[in-house]
């Protein structure tokens, strides 16, 4: 094993070590009982272990590798130690309230997620929640630290995540997702003590700790927080530094904020023309009449007959993944519906990964409860983004390609994964898979959102917009229901520069075909082309540039 391969294993489980929410999301074992350190000094400890490994990742980059994989695997290691790193310093943990966020909101999506199996894994799920008190004191310790130094969240976002708290204060305390939410494994015996004791930690421990963290955001946060003209993170105090670290973060890449404005602002005109001309194919007569049929296509459909639409067309998608991709591949995708609490919260259909261990499936869950984006003109999409050719494909292949280090098995890269998803939307064209026109349209609509992003995420952290402006700009070029833009608007406030991850992959993964296609001419071919790039796991953008070159090259010889 390369000194390379060591050092990716050793980042790999220090990394998961400190965020062990993480390790459960991504089905590694080892961490299930555990609830990470949110205090400043913890913090410091991490930055400081983050820039000891950057500097053994520095000598030996000095130092070169032959191989190119081990070049990919540096690549990797060093973006996620940056990454960690960035965010640390950047710190939003202590001025961000929103759904999203860290906070008493992790647990419902850790429940959503939490399948117990085996006496151990009832136990550490036990553990955990009888932890989960100090990781909401400590969320809470963070953000009065903040503002204290005049890093305040913002009020519109604080008011929904009051919703959502009285919400869970007010439910009984054995209809909480964390008790309701999960099944005693089989094999435990006594089920009803150990649900018992589960009862007595939510009531005893987790609801205090979370009418402490109520009071602090109704309390002491909400009087102070920045309206929706102050939303951005530039009218924090080194906000501009800190957007900027945040940029390289999710894109993987040295952009700067107006490049990336501009980018947005010239592909969301060119989507339109697109969306314009073939909505005229269909017979409507203007983008204003595309945005409001395609807002409707939604009403009146039946939730179950959606779903089951949903289902068809990732198996439609499946039946040709073997034209398309070589071996390794995944076990088909289950399709199911979310849980009514998700559903009830107006979440699009999203896709649930596998663990390494096979013991939780890849699920692409679909909204019954409250239809929105996702059950559309984008149905198929959607699909084809969360399910087949795109996240559980990406996914699931990269767990089964064992030759790979753990970082990149296991680990999520924003740019990459959802750059592929995105080109995913793409390439089911390609694939015949779109039914008709206004699945067509549908894909063109997810595509001017995820580049509108692009305008309104660095307008509202970098160039001064208010909520409203960047509601009404999105709302002005996609054709997505107007309350689910201003939820998304709202992701964007709350989770500065996740958004501008998901074109710029995209628009580099293509540019990476464009680039193969030139150089090998004739001898190109896509089923290759993908294996290069998927063959990589979870890796920067640069990484993958590595890796599909290095593609070329043999293929070229």
């Amino acid at each position: 094993m390369s000194e390379i391969r060591d050092l990716a294993d050793e980042v790999h489980a220090l990394l998961m070590a400190a965020d062990p929410f993480s390790a459960t999301l991504l089905g590694v074992p080892g961490h299930d009982a555990e609830v990470p350190d949110m205090s400043r000094a913890a913090a410091a400890a991490r930055s400081g272990t983050w820039r000891r490994l950057l500097h053994r990742a520095g000598d030996l980059e000095a130092r070169g590798t032959a191989d190119p994989r081990d070049t990919v695997t540096l690549s990797a290691t060093r973006h996620l130690l940056e990454a960690h790193l960035a965010h640390d310093e950047a710190a939003t943990v202590e001025h961000t309230l929103s759904p999203m966020a860290d906070g008493p909101s992790v647990l419902l999506l850790l429940v959503s997620q939490t399948r117990l199996r085996t006496l151990a894994s009832a136990h550490d799920y036990l553990e955990r929640v009888r932890g989960f008190a100090s990781y909401v004191d400590g969320c809470a310790q963070r953000l009065r630290e903040g503002l204290a130094e005049g890093r305040t969240p913002v009020a519109t976002l604080a008011r929904v995540v009051l919703g959502q708290l009285d919400g869970y204060l007010g439910s009984p305390v054995d209809a909480t997702d964390a008790v309701a939410g999960v099944a005693a494994p089989a094999e435990l015996e006594d089920a009803d003590v150990w649900r018992g004791q589960l009862v007595a930690a939510v009531r005893d421990s987790v609801r205090p700790a979370v009418a402490r963290y109520r009071a602090l955001v109704a309390d002491e946060l909400l009087p102070a927080a920045r309206d929706d003209e102050h939303c951005g993170l530039l009218h924090l105090p080194r906000g501009l530094e800190d957007y900027d670290r945040l940029i390289r973060v999710h894109t993987t890449l040295p952009l700067a904020a107006r490049d990336v404005h501009e980018v947005g602002l010239a592909a969301v005109e060119s989507l339109v023309a697109q969306m314009t001309e073939l909505g005229a194919r269909l017979g409507i007569g203007s983008f204003a009449e595309v945005l409001e049929q395609a807002r409707t296509a939604s009403a009146g459909v039946d939730p179950e007959q959606a779903m089951a639409r949903a289902r068809v067309a990732v198996a439609r998608a499946e039946a040709v993944t073997p034209q398309w991709f070589p071996e390794p591949l995944p076990a088909p995708c289950t399709v199911e519906a979310m849980s009514d609490h998700l559903g009830s919260a107006g979440l699009p259909p999203m896709y649930v990964p596998p663990s390494p261990d096979g013991a939780r499936q890849g699920t692409y869950l679909f909204n019954t409860v409250k239809l929105g984006a996702g059950s559309g003109w984008d149905l198929e999409a959607t699909a084809y983004h969360e399910a087949v050719p795109g996240h559980h494909l990406q996914v699931s292949r990269a767990l089964l390609q064992t030759d790979l280090p753990a970082i990149q098995r296991e680990g999520i890269v924003t740019a990459q994964a959802e750059g592929w998803g995105l080109y995913a939307e793409h390439l089911a064209a390609d694939m015949g898979l779109y039914t008709d026109e206004q699945q067509q349209l549908g894909a063109l609509a997810m595509r001017t959102t995820r580049a509108a992003r692009l305008v309104v995420d660095t307008g509202l952290h970098a160039l001064g917009w208010s909520r409203q402006q960047a509601v009404d700009y999105m709302s002005g070029t996609c054709p997505l229901p107007v309350e689910f833009l201003a939820s998304e608007v709202n992701r964007y406030i709350g989770y500065p520069g996740q958004a501008l991850a998901y074109f710029t992959g995209y628009q580099e993964i293509l540019r990476l075909r464009a680039l193969a296609e030139q150089e090998l001419g004739a001898a190109f071919d896509v089923r290759e082309f993908h294996g290069a790039l998927l063959g990589a796991g979870s890796v920067p953008l640069p990484a993958l540039r590595t890796a599909v070159d290095a593609w070329v090259a043999a293929r070229a010889a």
